[in-house]
């Protein structure tokens, strides 16, 4: 399939693109695409985790965040509230995390809570691999 990007936008913590595609004259499809939309809590817990000597890199599924520290890696989700949506793992997180056989998802809503959580990782973990 070939296009042309007709335009790139963003608007209220989303990127929208339009990729025009030409399938003979006068045809034209529209593909719209959409990024995940970020928890406002990411950039503060990112920002702590790696001052305190943690990998991170961002993902947009099943989770937030990949976590390495010290040979080991955990899933991390951002969340801002502990009530409704942000209280909890989503459907679809919940039913990966159930079926994971790697450490549970990790909850973090704050860089407070990431440095709470860095400490005891910290102390339990010991020397790489």
């Amino acid at each position: 399939m070939h296009g042309v990007l007709s335009s790139l936008t963003y608007s209220g913590g989303q990127h929208e693109a339009h990729l025009h595609t030409h399938r003979g004259e006068g045809a034209d499809m529209s593909l719209r695409r959409f990024a995940n939309k970020r928890d406002v809590s990411e950039p503060e817990i990112v920002s702590a985790l790696k001052q305190m000597g943690f990998s991170v890199v961002r993902m947009d599924t099943p989770v937030d965040l990949l976590v390495g520290y010290r040979g080991r890696c955990w899933l991390v989700e951002c969340k801002s509230s502990d009530k409704g949506y942000g209280k909890d793992l989503n459907a679809n997180q919940s039913e990966f995390d159930a079926g994971w056989r790697g450490p549970r998802i990790v909850i973090l809503r704050s860089a407070q809570d990431a440095r709470d959580w860095g400490v005891e990782v910290a102390s339990k973990t010991g020397k790489a691999a």
